[in-house]
């Protein structure tokens, strides 16, 4: 990679693994590099239009979608699409609210989108064929999560490697 950058996205689609934004140092990135394992070796391809850093990346259908995550102003609720064939990004419909580390997963053709430093406890999904421009018409809240509120418990336990099982109970 040509530039050290930490905070950033990876995705691999189209026989390449792309490295999109992240950190440098003390300032946000928005430079995306792609490494083609044919040729051994890292090339820059089209920038974002936002810097972002602790975004959440998926691929679907062939496009990688960046969701989300943190400029130097503060969170993002902006989502953009690559498409690595025309090697541009597009505008895609805001999230409902603003995410930072949060978490994503694409699955029969929608984006799941939930947590995040906001402590967000709704799943959002997005439909990219129902794509509109307007703010957050096509992205819904599909589920909560479930979140534990006092005098609730949670138990957590493993076994080491002696065959012990030692336990956490908060």
């Amino acid at each position: 990679m040509s530039t050290a950058r930490s905070r950033l996205g990876l995705a691999a689609v189209g026989g390449k693994i792309y490295a999109i934004d992240g950190s440098g140092g003390r300032s946000t990135l928005n430079s995306v590099e792609a490494y083609g394992p044919q040729l051994g070796a890292w090339a820059l391809v089209a920038s974002m239009s936002l810097k972002r850093s602790y975004h959440a990346l998926v691929v679907l259908e062939g496009k990688v979608y960046a969701m989300g995550g943190h400029d130097d102003a503060g969170f993002l609720d902006t989502v953009e699409a690559y498409d690595p064939q025309a090697d541009n990004w597009q505008w895609m419909a805001r999230m409902p609210q603003c995410l930072e580390l949060h978490a994503a997963a694409a699955m029969g053709g929608k984006i799941y989108v939930t947590g995040g430093l906001s402590q967000n406890n709704t799943v959002y999904v997005y439909d990219p064929s129902t794509r509109r421009p307007t703010h957050g018409r096509s992205w819904r809240a599909w589920a909560p999560l479930g979140m534990p509120t006092p005098p609730q418990r949670w138990v957590a336990s493993s076994t080491s490697s002696a065959g012990t099982t030692p336990a956490l109970s908060v």
